[in-house]
Formats: C-alpha cells, structure tokens, sequence
C-alpha cells in the first residue's frame, strides 16, 4: 500500500481499470484531481467545450470499445452539466464514470462556492439529481473511504446489467493523503458469466426445434455480450428468420439470407410482416427488451404465439408480452448451451435447404429488402435513401456508424445495412445532437476504424461546439449531416397527424448556418454535396484525409418516411 494524494489514487485506479482517458472540464470543485493528472501520465485528459458533451464522449468511447470511460466536472454547475447528459449512458446501459468535484466540506450549507451538498436552506444536491439516473453512486466525504467507492462504482458498471455511476468528492477531501491499494480488477468483482437454467434451455431448445415456423428477434444484449456467432450458428442450425431491434441491428449481418432487418415502424417492412402471431408459432427474444418502436406500439400480435424471452435483467422477463420460457442469463452463455442441446435435439438433421429459405427469399425481394426505388434515384435534391446508399458504399464494412435523433435516425434503421456487431450505435432514448461529441470518443477509443456519425441539421446545430475538439486533439471523425433545412421528423409527423396544418405549427425551419464555413472555423475539413453522384466522392476524400470532416449534404425535404404515418399514430407523446 502506497500513501498518496486522493486526487491521484482516483486516477491511478482508473488506469488501473485500464482507462486511458478521461473526459473534462477543470474548476475549483474539481481542481485537485485535474492536476494530479501529471503524476499519471499514462491517463490523457481531454479538455472539451462542455461538461455535457464530456459525457457524450465518454459514453461514445465506451459504446466503441466495450470498455468503461471516465468524466470529470466541477461541483455545481458543472455537475449538471453532467446529469444532463448522463441519461444517453443510463438508458443504453453504458459503463460511464462521472467523477464530480464538490465544495470543501466547511463550506456545506452556509453559502459555500457552488455548493450542491444538499445542506442548508436553497442548497441543491447532487445526491438527490443522480440517483434517478445512475446505477449506483456515492458521496465520499472522508479519504479513508475512496478505495471502498471506486470499487463499488466499479463493480455496479461492470456486473449484471451495465450502467454509470457516479462518485462525488469535496476539494478538502481530494487533497487529503490516503494509504489505500490498488488491487487487479479481478479481485473486486465477478468476472463469471451467468449461464441460464439448465432446465429452461432445454424446454426452450425442444420449443424451437419442433417449431414449425420459429424466428428470432436480437436486441443489443447480442452484441454486449459478445453473442453474434452463437445467434448465427443457432439460426443457421434451425433455418430461423432473424429480425433485429434498432439497437440490436448489426448484430446479425443484413446480408445474410436469412436476415429480416430492423423490426419497428421506421424498420424494415421484411421485419413487421414476418414477426406476427399469424406467421411465428415461436419466437426467441434475446437481449431485447420489446420495446414500443421495436413491437409497433406494442401491437398484440407482435412476435409470435408463444415467446421464449433471454434477459441478463430479470426484470425484463415478461415484462411486456407474455413468455412460454423465460430464462435469466448472459446471451452468449445461454446462446452456446441453446446451440449445444438443439443440435442434440437434431441428430444431424441439417436444415440448410429447408422450404422456408426459398420462401424467405422470395419474400424479401417482394419486399424490396434494401432494393427500394428511391435508394438509386438520381433526384436532386438527393432522397435521404440515396445519399445512405451512397455512404454505405463508400465506407469499409467495418465503419462504426452512429446515428442521432430525428428523420436521419429512421433513415438509418431502414437504409443503411450494418454487417457487424458494434458498428451502428444508437441511442434509444434519442437524445438529441449527443452523437457529434460521442463519435470523437469513438475514434479515440479505436483509432484504427472509420468512425462517422449521421445526424440532421437541427442535431448537429444544437452541440457542434466541440468539432473544435476535434480539431485541437487531431481526431479525425466524419460529421454526415442529412441537411433538410428543418426539424424534419416533427415537420413530416405535423404533415400526417389528423386535423393537423403545418402551416399554423410553430416554426421549423432552421435557417442554417453554412456548415462549410463553420467547419472551416474550427479548423477541420467541409464540404457540400448537393448531387447524388458527389457524395461518394467526398466520403472517401473524407477518409483518405484523416482529418475531421463535415460533410453537409442537402436532402429532400419533403421526402417522408415510409413509416412516418404508423409513427404519428403510434407515439401518443
């Protein structure tokens, strides 16, 4: 054991942890921890435009890599700044880390700088705002008590169900010295997987091997736990149909035969036919949580007559529809036990030429599955279709790809094929403009991909602050901005609500500024593509100059969303 400032055993645990960066913005709260960061060189700090957008980061570098990330803010203010942005790692279940300064403790509810302790008269507290949007936290108000928290944050992030966490620490107390160790990561939590109940699995293998017509719907519980060749070689075991939710999508490769795309309203048509009761006699939901865009509102029918549900979060089981099997358990675990007991069940049956491939087959071409028209037009303005057929061709199939709130969301699920898992990262709570600071942690966590984001005007606009950071840091993500001049998910769902006038809704349009410009500004690349021949083109200069980009393509305004109808109808909000 080594005695050590607080401030600096925080970070020596963080790179313990094998964290490499932290995400930030230094002030008095948090003023000891900033600059203990040059006696851990081995952990960057990266100065951003707002504590918000440091979260974004964070929760970008974590979604990237599958690893845990780390921000920091000073108390008050800055720790709000925080919360806000906190809710993209709550409700995609994220292991993001806040580190939040606080005043000193002399100072708690008699008026100190900034003090959110929560003591006192008119005293915020920051106890009070996060736990509804973290998965676990603490206040630490003695030293002695640091190495108890970073384990239990730790711990809380990493086991079960992901998710942030948040430690609060008052400037005193990160100056105090503490003799506290540093143990392998190992040694404080489990590192053990949860199988399912054995019992359960084969009740669940037998259901879907005497299934006449069984499918499969893959959340991203698939791709967090590192279970896309053990859904591959199930389906491909039982000739099943696979369907995924929007987060979900890449966890099964679009181009694989038996792949039915994104279920949902904004998904793909191939999907919402298929997941029926009519059509599925039984249905296996792994790490999917049956969401009212993934089941059209929850639609009564949605899935199949009896669903076998996997969930890592009991609380999941059942929660919505009904379940034949429910079973509790990691989805690769319960996927490779599922796979070894169906093909016990099969005896070498092989399943590879089954009716229901052709059948398949013809059903997605009648479907027109990623062959609709206005993907190839040659229109101008540039369909929404067109210009993510043009990105999807210039990127390598490796590309991680994120997409933020609004129309180029549901562009994105229905027309941009994902290959593989933890390439197209989406956030289900749609927190609006998160993804133009999520994709530069993105990049710093793999260095070596492409990383893009799409994303409207209207998000890029609300938080592009940080393209600068982009810059200072010398990371080189592409911004693809679906620009059609307005809010234009709310605009097209005004244009299809009943009794609805576009023309006495509150204003719109956005009257942009240039994005070329502003680009240039903050010192990276732009460019404008305003033809559907140019996009290709100025995607790959894009890449090729492994400098930031924004890329500002003028889009079809007018040109709706094939589900933006049953979306009106769907959302009561």
């Amino acid at each position: 054991m080594e005695k050590m400032a607080c401030s600096k055993y925080i970070l020596e645990y963080l790179k313990a942890e094998g964290i490499d960066c932290v995400f930030g913005v230094p002030g008095g709260g948090n003023d000891e921890i900033c600059y203990a960061f040059h006696e851990v060189p081995e952990l960057k700090f990266i100065l951003v435009k707002h504590e918000q957008n440091g979260v974004f980061m964070a929760t970008g570098y974590a979604l990237a890599s599958g690893k845990p990330c780390a921000v920091t803010a000073t108390s008050g203010p800055g720790s709000w700044n925080v919360l806000a942005g906190l809710d993209v790692a709550y409700m995609n279940s994220v292991p993001v880390l806040a580190i939040c300064g606080e005043t000193a403790t002399d100072g708690w509810g008699r008026g100190g700088w900034q003090d959110s302790s929560g003591w006192g008269p008119r005293t915020v507290s920051q106890q009070k705002a996060f736990e509804g949007c973290v998965k676990w936290r603490a206040t630490v108000d003695r030293a002695s008590e640091i190495e108890t928290a970073m384990k239990g944050a730790f711990s809380a992030m990493l086991t079960g169900r992901k998710g942030p966490a948040q430690i609060q620490i008052p400037v005193d107390v990160q100056r105090e010295i503490v003799e506290a160790s540093l143990p392998e990561p190992g040694e404080c939590r489990t590192s053990c997987r949860e199988r399912g109940d054995p019992e359960l699995i084969e009740r669940a293998a037998a259901l879907l091997v005497h299934a006449k017509s069984p499918a499969i719907l893959a959340g991203w519980g698939v791709i967090e736990s590192g279970a896309s060749l053990e859904l591959k070689e199930l389906a491909e075991l039982l000739a099943a149909p696979v369907a995924t939710t929007f987060r979900g999508k890449g966890a099964f490769p679009e181009d694989h035969l038996l792949a039915l795309g994104v279920s949902g309203s904004m998904g793909h048509e191939t999907a919402d036919k298929y997941l029926t009761a009519e059509n599925v006699d039984v249905l296996l939901g792994v790490g999917a949580i049956f969401s009212q865009m993934t089941t059209i509102g929850w639609k009564p029918n949605y899935g199949g007559r009896k669903i076998i549900q996997v969930d890592i979060d009991p609380q999941e089981i059942g929660k919505v529809y009904p379940v034949e099997v429910g079973i509790v358990g990691d989805a690769k675990m319960v996927l490779l036990d599922m796979v070894e007991e169906i093909k016990r069940l099969l005896r070498g049956e092989e399943r590879s030429k089954h009716p229901r491939l052709a059948e398949l087959s013809r059903f997605k071409k009648e479907l027109q599955y990623y062959s609709e028209p206005a993907m190839f037009s040659d229109n101008v303005p540039v369909k929404p279709q067109r210009a993510l057929k043009e990105l999807r061709d210039a990127l390598p199939r490796d590309a991680i790809v994120f997409t933020d709130c609004g129309n180029n969301c549901m562009w994105t699920e229905r027309f941009f094929q994902a290959y593989i898992p933890r390439t197209i990262i989406f956030d289900g709570i749609t927190h609006m403009g998160w993804t133009t600071a999520g994709v530069i942690g993105a990049k710093i966590a793999v260095p070596d991909k492409v990383v893009v984001t799409i994303l409207g005007d209207g998000s890029f606009s609300m938080n592009c602050q940080d393209v600068k950071t982009a810059d200072i840091y010398g990371v080189p993500v592409i911004w693809f901005i679906l620009n059609d001049g307005a809010l234009g998910a709310i605009r097209h769902r005004q244009m299809v609500m009943p009794g609805r006038k576009l023309q006495e809704y509150v204003k719109l349009d956005t009257d942009n500024m240039d994005f070329v410009k502003f680009a240039e500004s903050c010192g990276v690349r732009g460019e404008r593509c305003e033809k559907p021949s140019e996009i290709k083109p100025a995607v790959r200069r894009a890449i090729e100059s492994d400098e930031p980009t924004v890329l500002d393509v003028v889009v079809d305004r007018d040109e709706p969303h094939p589900g933006i109808s049953a979306l009106a109808k769907m959302v009561k909000h």
